[in-house]
Formats: structure tokens, C-alpha cells, sequence
């Protein structure tokens, strides 16, 4: 009886171990997605912030001109901010580094 348990858990090991390679594999891929798709990714320009203060409640319930003034705060961004591919690599120092940039949401702090 002892030597059916033992050719049982022999038999079972190999594909338990084929298993947990493959779950290995499978998170390794995921992680290379994730890095890719995270090195991907853009920050939003700013030519969209009226968009999200338009998507917001308070812009929908305010008066016009509240309206205008909350759109008008938000394009002050979007016209302060640098056009891409218009500095030259010839003018930029190696000393410059870039500013941190604040968020385009007003609602966030």
C-alpha cells in the first residue's frame, strides 16, 4: 500500500512542477507587458483640460460666465505650455532639467 502512495505523488510531481513554470512564465509576461505599456504612455496635453473642466458637475450647474471663467483658468495652461518639438537639441543645455509640472486638473491637489 505504501509503494501505490509514493508512485502516485511521482506521478502527480512533474505536472505540478510544469504547472508552476508556466504560472511563472505567465506573470514574467504580464510584467514585460506592463513596463512596455507603462514606458508607452504620454502625459495628457494640456489642450485637454477645458474638456475636463466642462466634464465637471460644478461647470454644468454654473451660471455663463462662471462657465467662462472656469474654461478661461484652464487655457492659461494649455497656451503656457511648451509646443512639442519646437526647442532645438543645439540650444538646450545638458544642465537643464525640466520643471515639475503642475497638474492640469484643478480639482486636483
Amino acid at each position: 500500500m505504501f509503494l501505490g502512495v509514493e508512485s502516485a505523488v511521482l506521478a502527480i510531481a512533474p505536472r505540478v512542477g510544469a504547472i508552476g513554470l508556466l504560472l511563472l512564465a505567465a506573470g514574467l509576461a504580464l510584467v514585460g507587458l506592463t513596463l512596455r505599456f507603462w514606458s508607452a504612455a504620454r502625459p495628457e496635453t494640456p489642450a485637454l483640460a477645458p474638456l475636463e473642466i466642462m466634464s465637471d458637475r460644478r461647470y454644468q450647474r454654473a451660471t455663463e460666465q462662471r462657465r467662462l471663467a472656469m474654461v478661461d483658468s484652464v487655457r492659461g495652461l494649455a497656451a503656457a505650455a511648451p509646443k512639442r518639438g519646437t526647442s532645438s537639441p543645439s540650444t538646450a543645455s545638458p544642465n537643464d532639467r525640466p520643471t515639475r509640472r503642475e497638474p492640469i486638473d484643478p480639482l486636483i491637489k
